[in-house]
C-alpha cells in the first residue's frame, strides 16, 4: 500500500511537470496512465521487486524491476534519466555462469540486476547429448590450450590405458564439446566466467577449459536444485569482489592522470569530451544533486543554473548518455571517491589536439 501511494505521488509530480512544460492536461494524463495503473493495481505482469524504474513516454511505457530500493525521482525531459539507474546497468559487472550436472547443462549471461539463460549453438544439454553410457568409448587422447595461443598442454586424461574410468572419460568428452562450443560465443569477450556445479566436476572441466577468465571459485553443488534468482546470488557473491577492485583500479588511474591532464574534473572539459567520445571512464558521485545547466555542444558553450529551469538538463547525466553512446565506462561512486568531490570525473581516452575555445558559465 505504501508503495502504491509512493508511485501514485511521483506519477504526479511528473504530471505537473508535464504541464509546466507546455504539454496539454490529457496528453500529459495519457503518457503517464501505465503509472497510475500500477499504483491502483490494475497493470499485472511485473515481479515484486526492491526498486522500480518506470519510463514513459508518448509512445512507449517500460517498468524496470531494481535489485535495492531508490530514492522517489519524478524526471520529466527531451530524453530518459540515465544517472539514477547507472549504478544496476554498470558494464562492468557483467559476467557468464556455466551450470553444469550430467543430467543438464546451461549458459547463463548475468549482472547485477539478474541472469538470463543464453542458447549456445553446438553445446551439449546433457551428458547423453554427447555419449550414452552403453556407447563405445572415445579416443579421449588430445590436448588443451587457451583460445587464441599456439601454446598447448596435455591433458591429464586419456582413453588409451588410462586409469580414468568410464564415467569420468564420458564427462571429459562431455567437457570437450562444450569447450569447443563456447569458444565460438565467447573468444573475443573478457567477462569472467563462473563454473556452478558439484566439486568433482570442477577439475574435469577446468582440464578442458580455454577461456581466460575462468575464475577458480565455483559455485559448489548441484546447480539443478537452484533456481535463477538462487544461482544468480551465488554468482555474483563471487565476481563482485573483481569488480570492486576494478572499480578501485579506475578510480586510481584517474587520481594519477588528474595533475597530467589526461583526466578532468571540470564540467565543461568532461560535456566536450564525452560529446567527441573521448572518454574512457567516468565516475559519477551516487548522493550528488543534480548538476542544472545547460550545454551546447556547437557553441561549446555550458552554463550553470543555481536552480532548475525550464531549459535545464542535469548535465552529469547527460555526460553519462554522451559516454555510454560512444561506448565508454561509466562508474557510480561514492562520495569522497574523487579528490577535491566533484559532482563527476574523467579519465579521456586521448587529450584533444590544439586549443579549445569555448565558455563555461557559472562551473562549479
Amino acid at each position: 500500500m505504501a508503495a502504491a501511494i509512493c508511485l501514485k505521488d511521483v506519477a504526479r509530480v511528473a504530471e505537473d511537470a508535464l504541464v509546466a512544460r507546455a504539454v496539454r492536461p490529457a496528453k500529459a494524463r495519457e503518457i503517464l496512465k501505465p503509472a497510475y495503473d500500477l499504483a491502483a493495481g490494475k497493470l499485472t505482469g511485473i515481479e515484486p521487486c526492491d526498486g522500480l524504474a518506470l519510463l514513459a513516454s508518448g509512445s512507449q511505457f517500460r517498468a524496470l524491476a531494481l535489485s535495492a530500493a531508490v530514492e522517489d525521482l519524478a524526471w520529466v525531459g527531451e530524453r530518459f534519466a540515465i544517472r539514477p539507474l547507472i549504478p544496476f546497468v554498470a558494464r562492468d559487472d557483467g559476467f557468464w555462469a556455466l551450470a553444469a550436472s550430467q543430467k543438464r547443462v546451461r549458459l547463463f549471461r548475468g549482472d547485477r540486476q539478474g541472469i538470463d539463460e543464453v542458447q549456445v549453438p553446438g553445446m551439449p544439454k546433457s551428458l547423453e547429448d554427447v555419449l550414452p553410457e552403453t556407447h563405445p568409448k572415445r579416443n579421449l587422447q588430445f590436448h588443451t590450450a587457451k583460445w587464441g595461443s599456439d601454446v598447448k598442454k596435455d591433458a591429464a586424461f586419456h582413453g588409451q590405458g588410462g586409469a580414468v574410468d568410464h564415467e569420468k572419460e564420458r564427462l571429459l568428452i562431455l567437457f570437450q564439446d562444450i569447450d569447443r562450443a563456447l569458444a565460438a560465443l565467447l573468444r573475443d569477450d573478457d567477462r569472467p566466467l563462473v563454473f556452478a556445479g558439484v566439486d568433482y566436476l570442477l577439475p574435469i572441466y577446468q582440464s578442458t577449459n580455454g577461456y581466460r577468465k575462468l575464475l577458480a571459485e565455483h559455485v559448489s553443488g548441484s546447480p539443478d536444485l537452484l533456481s535463477d534468482a538462487q544461482l544468480h546470488e551465488r554468482v555474483f557473491a563471487i565476481v563482485k569482489p573483481s569488480f570492486e577492485r576494478a572499480q578501485q583500479s579506475a578510480l586510481g588511474e584517474f587520481n594519477r592522470l588528474l595533475s597530467a591532464g589526461a583526466a578532468s574534473d571540470s564540467v565543461h572539459e568532461i560535456l566536450t569530451a564525452a560529446v567527441e567520445g573521448r572518454i574512457k571512464s567516468l565516475f559519477t558521485v551516487e548522493t550528488t544533486a543534480p548538476l542544472w545547466g545547460t550545454f551546447d555542444p556547437r557553441m561549446n558553450l555550458v552554463a550553470i543554473h543555481p536552480q532548475q529551469t525550464p531549459a535545464s538538463e542535469d548535465l552529469v547525466d547527460r555526460a553519462c548518455a554522451e559516454v555510454i553512446a560512444h561506448g565508454g565506462d561509466v562508474y557510480a561512486v561514492s562520495k569522497g571517491s574523487l579528490e577535491g568531490d566533484p559532482p563527476m570525473g574523467a579519465i579521456f581516452r586521448y587529450t584533444a589536439t590544439g586549443a579549445t575555445t569555448g565558455q563555461s558559465l557559472g562551473e562549479r
